[in-house]
């Protein structure tokens, strides 16, 4: 391990909030074309991963759900009321509701 990448694993508060974004993202970018995912396609999310998860067991439910995919992958959460019925997800989303993080 690099010394940078042992401030950023040791002491992560040392370096600026915006700079450890873009080194994140960054590593992410690396990692998408390591595995040959351009940009354009992963915002077009081919084959996303579709996990529902009910509103009283999030916690169980996205650990269930979530062992059986790939997590590099695109994946769409969605949450199942206490009715049974899926709610609405907003357009502009991109498939993890914040909610969910």
């Amino acid at each position: 391990m690099s010394p940078r990448l042992g401030i950023l694993n040791n002491i992560p508060f040392a370096i600026p909030f915006e700079v450890r974004v873009s080194i994140f993202r960054h590593f992410v970018m690396n990692d998408m074309m390591s595995r040959g995912i351009t940009r354009h396609h992963h915002l077009a999310m081919f084959n996303k991963a579709r996990v529902q998860v009910r509103r009283g067991m999030v916690a169980q439910d996205g650990f269930d759900k979530l062992a059986e995919v790939n997590l590099k992958a695109p994946i769409e959460i969605s949450f199942i009321d206490q009715f049974g019925q899926e709610e609405y997800v907003f357009p502009f989303s991109f498939g993890c509701d914040l909610r969910f993080l």
